[in-house]
């Protein structure tokens, strides 16, 4: 019985360290503002750049503009006016924002923050 127990308490032990090892860095940005070289107050389109790679793609590139490695999940809204990752503008009823971006990275500690994208002319 006390090996018993006795191996109970060990593997409980490592249950717990490993799970602390293997833990994701996460945080959650609610109405993400664009904060890029032509920043206004306007919250970041759902979109890279108009009607172009929206979603998952902007998500993540969001995140490792924040230092983190990718997003973990995401929510929209309509809002107006928003700007896309690369600071275009968007007014209107067509204009869609980011409401919510949770943000991850397997690293012990937040990423150095990185340059918001530009657009190239």
């Amino acid at each position: 019985m006390r090996c018993l127990l006795k191996l109970s308490v060990i593997t409980a032990s490592l249950f717990l360290v490993t799970t602390s090892a293997i833990a994701d860095l996460t945080a959650t940005a609610n109405k993400p503002m664009y904060d890029g070289p032509k920043a206004g107050k306007h919250r970041l389109d759902q979109c890279w750049m108009l009607a172009k790679n929206c979603g998952k793609d902007a998500a993540d590139k969001y995140c490792q503009i924040q230092g983190y490695e990718n997003a973990k999940s995401f929510e929209t809204e309509k809002a107006s006016p928003t700007q896309t990752l690369v600071g275009e503008p968007c007014t209107g009823s067509v204009c869609v924002a980011f409401r919510s971006i949770t943000c991850v990275t397997t690293a012990k500690e937040q990423g150095r923050v990185q340059a918001w994208p530009q657009l190239m002319h």
